[in-house]
């Protein structure tokens, strides 16, 4: 399984978990990062930060580097996509680089009940239909993409760091509005 770290406190709480879980689940433990080279040294920071966390799990890691402004670019507006779709497009696809790389045949991801909460709000802000109010899927369509954490809430996830003394990333943007 390769489980996909941003350096964040839900990624990395996944990566600790799985990786401390009983040896009888059968869990061979990767980790994926995908740096999209949006915010300079906080992403370089970032990546730091997800190769020690493999080191100090002992698990193979890979590193990935997108552009998603690469994908926006000649298209006129009403075909581009965000700098959010653009970037979720490319992560996506080099996690399953990476993890066809490694070996790895699911990649896990670290969407919590809050995301999940997150996405159907959003959805029906902007409009949707029956299928946008499922919101995000446990499973993949194809079944490679994982979500252990979708029924886990966001303060669960930090007690449980926190009760490990787990160290992790803040992402300065997330407090964007």
């Amino acid at each position: 399984m390769l489980v996909a770290v941003s350096g964040g406190i839900d990624s990395t709480t996944l990566a600790h978990a799985l990786r401390v879980l009983p040896e009888g689940l059968g869990i061979d433990l990767r980790i994926g990062h995908v740096n999209h080279g949006l915010r300079g040294s906080e992403s370089e920071a970032d990546e730091a930060a997800v190769a020690a966390l493999a080191e100090a799990l002992d698990v193979p890691w890979a590193r990935r580097r997108v552009a998603p402004e690469s994908l926006r670019a000649g298209a006129p507006s009403s075909l581009r996509p965000t700098l959010q779709e653009a970037a979720r497009r490319l992560r996506y696809r080099a996690l399953a680089e990476m993890a066809e790389e490694l070996g790895a045949s699911v990649v896990a991801t670290a969407h919590t009940r809050d995301d999940q909460a997150e996405t159907v709000l959003l959805r029906i802000l902007r409009g949707t239909g029956p299928s946008g109010l499922a919101g995000i899927p446990e499973r993949s369509a194809d079944g490679r993409v994982v979500r252990p954490f979708l029924r886990v809430s966001r303060a669960q996830i930090e007690t449980w760091a926190g009760e490990r003394g787990l160290t992790w990333r803040e992402d300065a943007s997330n407090q964007s509005l």
